[in-house]
């Protein structure tokens, strides 16, 4: 398996690539979109060294999911939020219910969409997509139209706050039961302000049965993975505007400084 000439990933190095190498691959078509839409999420961070070892244990259960000859995709995102930032101060304060507004495009399969995620009560996830030319730069009257539909009037117009940018690494269950996506090679950036985590993986489980009763757990628990609520926007957001409430989110700036 080689990786895609089209994508510079610095923190790809031999071991990494032996370990990605033991996976059967599967092309992104004949994945099942069923987990895409609805599922529940949970994340686990480590560092970029330890992520070989993690691969190695879950490359029996797994398929790797490629586009085109490629194994790492690059997501591009802008997030957006209302003037009292509701999306973010709603994550700080742990509410159950929950969203996020961006604008996504995905490079390698040249996919752009307008997306939704709503968190419930119940840590239930459920993704809304719109299809676009390209990823927007600001909320505009499509995408507002969109979010009204799904989530009911703002009381102020939702705004550019922040872009991401990573690459990442997919893989399926053989029974097509769940995913596991891992994130890397993160940057943050508003107006001049930027933030790189080039240490910083992001491994999160997507499944439609609770995780925990997944046998992917035993090798997480292996790997001594740190189970985390970590928001990429929240993070961006927090590192990037000094005058946010950010305590809630100390132990996560902490557990990052320690990988």
């Amino acid at each position: 398996m080689s990786a895609s000439t089209s994508i510079l990933i610095k923190t790809i190095n031999d071991e990494l690539l032996q370990s990605l190498g033991l996976f059967e691959s599967i092309e992104l078509q004949k994945t099942s979109n069923k987990l895409s839409l609805k599922r529940i999420d949970r994340k686990f961070l480590l560092s970029i060294g330890r992520l070989p070892d993690f691969l190695k244990n879950v490359s029996n259960d797994y398929l790797l999911i490629t586009v085109g000859n490629s194994f790492s995709q690059t997501y591009k995102t802008n997030y957006y939020d209302t003037e009292d930032l509701f999306c973010y101060n709603s994550h700080h304060l742990g509410r159950s219910n929950r969203y996020k507004l961006r604008s996504r495009e995905y490079v390698e399969s040249g996919n752009v969409f307008d997306e939704i995620k709503v968190k419930n009560n119940h840590g239930v996830t459920k993704k809304y997509r719109l299809q676009r030319e390209v990823k927007q730069q600001h909320f505009d009257d499509k995408f507002r139209s969109f979010a009204t539909k799904t989530l009911g009037e703002f009381k102020s117009i939702p705004a550019f706050q922040l872009e991401v940018e990573y690459n990442r690494i997919a893989c399926i269950q053989r029974n097509m039961e769940s995913r596991l996506t891992i994130d890397f090679n993160l940057s943050f950036s508003h107006s001049s302000e930027k933030k790189f985590l080039e240490n910083l993986v992001i491994v999160e489980l997507k499944s439609i049965m609770p995780p925990h009763r997944m046998s992917v757990f035993e090798s997480i628990r292996k790997a001594g993975l740190k189970e985390s609520r970590f928001s990429k926007y929240c993070f961006g957001m927090a590192s990037l505007r000094k005058n946010l409430r950010k305590n809630n989110f100390i132990q996560i700036f902490r557990t990052i400084d320690r990988l």
